[in-house]
This record gives C-alpha cells, structure tokens and sequence, in this order.
C-alpha cells in the first residue's frame, strides 16, 4: 500500500538554504510567525487538484474541536480558464496570515505544491514560518525531467509504481519512462494478442492489465507526472517469441551467448537478444497490434520504441532476408533498419496523427537514417554529444549519458561480473551534468531522463539507487543554469531534506552524507581555505 506524509504539523528553518530544485527567484523578508496545527486549511477550487489536496489534507481537521476556526489558509489558483495548458510556471507568496500559489495552469500549481511541502515540514506542536514575506516566482528550464524505471527485467507491482510517482512529483520529475517489455518478458497485456502475456511475463500474476495501466496513468496525471511506455519492436524482444503464434518472428530466440567472468568462468548468459524479421509481413501485423494497445491505454505524446542494440547478426540466419532487401533496393542491415523504423513509423502515425516516436541513441556506429521527427534518446558517453548537432542536424534530443546518469553503473552485474558501466555515478555527479555545454543548441534539448536498469536491482533496491540522486538531476534540470560553482551546503541540506519527504510517503533512500553534516553544521561542505 502506497502511504502519504499529510501535512498535519510544520517547521521551517530557512526558507532560502534548502530548497530543492533551487527556485528561479525567491525574495525573503525579516518577519515570523507561529501558526498552531490547528489554524491551517488547504483550498483550491480547481478539480484536477482535488485528488491530491483531498491525499494531503491537513491531519488537524479530523482533530480540532469544532470552534477552531482555521486562519492559516493556502491557496492555490488557477489563472486561466485554458483546459490544455501545460506551462509549470507558478508564483507562491507566504506571509503572516496565509499562502497563495498562483499559476496558468494546474500544472504550475502542482510545481507550487511541492514547493510547499518542502516550506512546511512536520513538527510536534506548531508551525514556524520565518523570513516572511517570501515571494517566490519559478519556472523549469527543461521540460522533459525524466526517470526511466525497468519492469521487464525485474517486475515491479503497481503499488511500487505508484509510490515511485508520488516521489517524482516531490522533486519536480515530470516524465515517467515506463521501459514495460525487454528480452526478458512482456509484461503488459494485449487486447490484441491475449496469450502474449500469458506465455511471455514471468508469471501469471506479473502481468500489467489495462486497469493497472489505467490507475498508474490518471495517478501520474494527477500529480503532474507523463507516462511514456518503452515497448520495443526491433531489438530486445526475445520474449514476444515466448507466445507460440509469434515465434516465427523472432531471430536468434534460441541463440545464448557465453559470458566471461575471466579466470572464474564461463557460463551461458541469458536470455538471448533477440530481433524480429522485417522481412515478414506478419512482424508489421504484430507492431500495428501493439501500437493499437499502447496508443489506447497511454494518453502521452510520446511513445518509446526502442530501438537500441540490433543484433544484425542474427538476420544472417533468415534465408529470405537476402532477397527481401534486393527487392526493397537495400544494400546493407543498416537501410534495412531504416526501412523497419520507417515502417513502424508509418503504422503508429497511421494509429494516432499526433504520436512522437521516442528511440535510443548510442555511441555504436551505424549509418541508420532516423527521421526528422523521431526524438533520440541518447544513451552514450557525454564526450560524444557534440557529434550529434551535424550528425542528426534536425532531430531533437533527451539526454541520458552513460557516464552520468545511469543508477546501475558501479554495480555487479546479472552474472557475477562487472556492471556494463563504471564507476558508480554520485549525487554531485548527476547535479553537475550541464545538456548545453555539449554545442546544441537548448532548443534542440528536451531535457534528460536517470536510467534505472534492473538487471541487477528490485523493488528493495532501485530505489535506494534512484534517490535521492535523481532528485539532484532533476534540479540540475529545473534550475537557471550556474555561472559559477553551485552552493554545495546549501545543495546537501536540500538533497537531505528532500530525503526526509521521501521517507516519508515510504520510499527508500541512500543517504549522501554522514549524520554530522546532515545535521547541518556549519563545517560541512564550506570552501576550502588553506
């Protein structure tokens, strides 16, 4: 069960030392008030908000004597009448008697919501608010602040899920890259290939039915949160050959791989990566079938298609590919690919006019011609991104960099070896990612998303990888870009107390730090003089 910090009890120490992501711009007075639990109401009239205030109503009103009349009020406004408004702008003012976030839309108030969680924090008795009036007026610089979380892999309950979007929302993450199906199973049922997930999740009871989905993406969307489904239909899809009917297209489904652990042992490596066959009328049955699935239970613009690792190897082994490609006047795997891409490209906007096609990007030389259209989610080194401005001139960009926000570099790996990446990525690391010191141009970059893979991580694990780094991305995100070195004590008591909200609606964290300095003395992470 996924549980809630309600905002029953406050305290605030300084408003401007420790909140995270860092707003646009805060304005703070000299004044302080204390406010009894019991004199605090939330109010908004707006109805998406309803859900989430009703989730944090303050604990004192089932409490209070009837006579207590609440005097403390916050309130949250909507400015504009606009039903589809996406600007996360927003201006909060908190003075003696009350707060009032305003925002153009419910999206904005939602960013206000979590800036307020964070103002308020829970005390035995009473709230006190210092340094008012405070003004605060902020916005994101990116728009795209993702967390991409594996469940093919490793399958994660619903309830997981949800309490991973819950903490999204408290660090203002607002993309959910749902990676729902790999070589490994494919979890996510089909209205159009009923038996796909019967033959193809680990079991019968690891299976995402369309009320599950459903649930996770009306929560998402009351907290201001996208949910982009990952469905591969290239590479990685071993698994799809699990349902009898479509194991004829499938390549290398039962083709294993040794790993190496050197001077220990080798082993067989599983599962096999498997690909389709492009050359088959009925792989282009099976993606229209899918895409039909994922276009009706997601609502995003977007949908992720994969596209990463082809093992063009196995296509060797299809004794048609050959005159297939003659036919289509392709001299090498790489148009082939093409030729897939462009085809399910096709399909998908032949589905829904307004769909994006999402797909991976890594450093792996290849001539594959992507269209002007598609957004590429670069996985690769930091080091490389400068190539892409002339490489893929009309293309626009998610940043995921290998070398600094992928969770699960550092670890061991499924087979006792190395992880695929090192070394592990720090909190400081993924808050000092800068996507415009690469030369492309901001307007060619969304945003960026921290991948968690779990070959080697679950439930009990992923999120004390997750957080509360990925919260340290996503200021790095959302915040106006440094001129100068961040304010590491104040970035640390925002990163711990971001921590302490986190454990509270339950979700696990690593700390970053010892208790000393969480504690916030003064000694800790102050500049060096000599």
């Amino acid at each position: 069960m996924v549980r809630f910090w309600v905002l029953n009890l406050f305290v605030v120490s300084s408003i401007a030392l420790d909140l995270l992501p860092r707003p646009k711009e805060i304005t703070l007075g000299d004044e302080t008030v204390i406010v009894g639990k019991c004199s605090i109401q939330l109010l908004s009239s707006e109805a998406s908000l309803q859900p989430l205030l009703k989730l944090y109503q303050p604990f004192w009103s089932s409490q209070c004597l009837s006579n207590d009349k609440p005097v403390f009020t916050i309130r949250l406004e909507k400015t504009s009448t606009e039903a589809d408004c996406n600007s996360e702008s927003y201006e909060l003012t908190i003075n003696k008697t009350g707060a009032r976030a305003c925002a153009t839309c419910s999206l904005g108030l939602i960013r206000a919501f979590s800036t307020l969680i964070q103002i308020f924090e829970s005390d035995s008795e009473n709230v006190l608010l210092t340094s008012l009036p405070v003004r605060i007026k902020d916005e994101p610089r990116f728009a795209y602040r993702g967390l991409m979380v594996d469940t093919a892999r490793r399958f994660m309950s619903k309830e997981f899920i949800l309490r991973v979007i819950q903490g999204m929302m408290l660090a203002k993450l607002n993309v959910l890259h749902w990676h729902i199906s790999d070589d490994d199973s494919f979890p996510m049922f089909s209205t159009n290939y009923r038996g796909l997930s019967f033959d193809a999740a680990f079991s019968k009871t690891m299976i995402y039915y369309p009320e599950d989905i459903r649930e996770i993406t009306r929560y998402a969307e009351e907290r201001g949160v996208r949910v982009v489904p990952e469905v591969g239909t290239l590479s990685h899809v071993r698994a799809i050959g699990l349902h009898r009917p479509l194991r004829e297209i499938v390549a290398c489904f039962n083709s294993p791989a040794p790993y190496d652990v050197k001077d220990v042992y080798t082993i067989r490596g599983g599962p096999p990566k498997g690909v389709l066959d492009p050359s088959k009328g009925k792989t282009y049955e099976f993606i229209r079938g899918i895409a039909a699935d994922v276009v009706n239970y997601f609502k995003d613009e977007y949908v992720h298609l994969g596209g990463d690792d082809v093992k063009t190897e196995c296509w060797d082994k299809i004794p048609d590919i050959k005159q297939f490609m003659k036919e289509h006047n392709l001299s090498n795997y790489e148009e082939l690919i093409t030729y897939h891409f462009n085809r399910e490209h096709e399909i998908l906007k032949d589905l829904n006019a307004s769909k994006k096609v999402v797909r991976w990007l890594s450093d792996r030389k290849s001539e594959v011609k992507y269209s002007p259209e598609a957004i590429l989610h670069y996985r690769g080194l930091s080091q490389n991104i400068p190539r892409l401005k002339d490489l893929y001139p009309k293309n626009k960009f998610i940043m995921s960099p290998i070398d600094f926000v992928h969770t699960d570099c550092g670890n061991e790996n499924a087979y006792g070896g190395k992880a695929s990446c090192t070394p592990f990525h720090t909190w400081s690391k993924m808050y000092n990612f800068e996507p415009t010191n690469y030369n492309l141009p901001q307007d060619r970059v969304l945003g960026g998303a921290v991948c968690a893979f779990s070959e080697a991580l679950n439930e009990d694990s992923v999120e004390a990888k997750v957080w509360p780094r990925a919260a340290a991305f996503a200021a790095a995100l959302w915040e106006p870009r440094r001129s100068g070195k961040a304010d590491l004590q104040k970035l640390v008591l925002g990163i711990v107390k971001m921590s302490k909200e986190l454990k509270r609606i339950g979700a696990g964290t690593s700390p970053i730090t010892g208790k000393f300095c969480e504690l916030g003395e003064n000694e800790c992470f102050v500049p060096w003089h000599a």
